[in-house]
């Protein structure tokens, strides 16, 4: 399963856009500086630390579980969707080729 990150769009238009946890971290670095809010008020809205805060946002987080994510982009009403993967990604033919 991919995680797509889903946003709403003026007149309703929903699009859906495949990240990658670094790419998600950046995504909610910007968000959080749109609203205004510092680290520690995302964590603390979201019941995390600053530190995972920090670490997503800046590409350090190797692993986030799905409901911290989740909370976090909660916090300015956007959700998580999960899809089925329709293509192979590039790690997909990495791995296989190693095989």
């Amino acid at each position: 399963m991919d995680i797509c990150y889903k946003f709403g769009i003026i007149y309703y238009f929903v699009e859906y856009i495949h990240m990658m946890l670094p790419e998600l971290g950046r995504e909610l670095g910007r968000l959080r500086r749109q609203q205004g809010l510092s680290q520690q008020q995302l964590a603390e809205l979201a019941g995390v630390d600053r530190t995972t805060v920090s670490r997503f946002e800046s590409g350090a987080m190797v692993e986030l579980g799905y409901s911290k994510v989740a909370r976090l982009f909660a916090i300015f009403e956007q959700e998580l969707v999960l899809r089925p993967r329709t293509a192979p990604t590039l790690d997909d033919l990495v791995r296989e080729r190693r095989q």
